[in-house]
């Protein structure tokens, strides 16, 4: 969404300038959202009404989001579970972090693959998550101490930075149990 920062060259401001190339009497309203520089599916209604009742879905965990990461380090566990609240950092209008008095924010780690980059100890992980707080993939992994390659907001190594974005990528969505691959 256009921001004060960004008001111009959001997804937002795309998909308004597609409805208006092709005559589609319409606004905006984004589902599912993804952070800046992080890539992945997206789930825009066209009408109030479609967005009001996929929200309901949400609500119930009908609507299913996995993403694929790259992290730093060696993760110990080959699965597990963060359950951390989070909530914005007192010292920033952008930043999270976990904090007791946060929302309730949970996240499933899968290891898919551990290895190397620039000497430098990776993981390839798949995330699920169970709620959808601002952040939450990037908060809980450098929580545990895996913070994803090239996100510098939360601990990441900028000299790791493998693609022009966070190495975070949204691969798979799910609406009522139908699957929606990315890659």
């Amino acid at each position: 969404m256009p921001s004060r920062e960004h008001p111009v060259g959001s997804i937002a401001n795309i998909v308004c300038g597609y409805f208006a190339e092709k005559g589609i009497p319409s606004t905006v309203h984004i589902v599912t959202r993804l952070d800046r520089d992080t890539s992945g599916l997206l789930c825009i209604a066209k009408h109030s009404h479609i967005h009001h009742l996929m929200g309901i879905q949400q609500k119930k965990h009908q609507i299913n989001k996995q993403y694929e990461a790259i992290v730093h380090g060696h993760l110990s566990q080959q699965e597990q579970s963060i359950i951390a609240p989070i909530a914005r950092k007192e010292s920033s209008i952008i930043e999270r972090e976990v904090c007791e008095q946060g929302q309730y924010a949970h996240t499933d780690v899968k290891v898919l693959q551990k290895g190397y980059c620039q000497d430098y100890p990776v993981t390839h992980v798949r995330l699920q998550l169970h709620t959808g707080r601002t952040h939450q993939i990037r908060v809980h992994m450098s929580h545990i101490g895996h913070p994803l390659v090239g996100d510098e907001l939360y601990g990441g190594n900028r000299k790791l930075y493998i693609f022009n974005s966070l190495c975070l990528f949204g691969n798979d969505s799910s609406i009522n149990g139908k699957s929606n691959k990315f890659f």
